[in-house]
């Protein structure tokens, strides 16, 4: 009998309203035990997390990742940086994409994939605020075209 798993997603909701995502990536993240717990019981906020790449390594900042309801550790930072784990050849891809077109790279989900915890990723430019007034109303627009064809739908 084969059991289906469910799997966890924490997702960065204000990723897509400030950067317009061109491009996404998985990545590996190097955790402690207490930190995944803390994970699975949804306690990771992604809202104001970054990466940067620094010797050759790229560090997730910013990230919040509090610990479990039973944990009794001292000292403990949720807002450390942490690694994560690319290979040489996509590092090499992001830094060349950040450089030349000034693009910045932000985590937009937590999911789990076969007992492993990873962070999509994506690359993007800032909108300003302008897009983003656009962007808003463009998303009103469709939801009142949706609202009419159902009410036209129901007659």
């Amino acid at each position: 009998m084969d059991k289906k798993r469910v799997s966890k997603r924490i997702l960065n909701k204000g990723a897509n309203y400030r950067y317009n995502i061109s491009e996404k990536m998985d990545a590996g993240i190097v955790l402690h035990g207490y930190e995944v717990k803390g994970i699975r019981q949804n306690r990771a906020n992604l809202a104001e997390g970054f990466v940067r790449i620094e010797n050759g390594e790229v560090w997730l900042y910013g990230v919040n990742i509090g610990l479990p309801s039973n944990a009794r550790i001292s000292g403990y930072d949720p807002r450390t940086k942490r690694k994560l784990l690319l290979k040489k050849q996509e590092i090499d891809q992001l830094q060349g994409v950040i450089a030349s077109k000034g693009m910045v790279v932000v985590p937009l989900e937590l999911k789990w994939e076969h007992n492993l915890i990873k962070v999509v990723l994506g690359v993007g430019k800032g909108l300003k605020k302008f897009d983003k007034r656009a962007k808003i109303a463009e998303r009103e627009k469709r939801r009142e075209i949706q609202a009419h064809t159902k009410e036209l739908g129901t007659r």
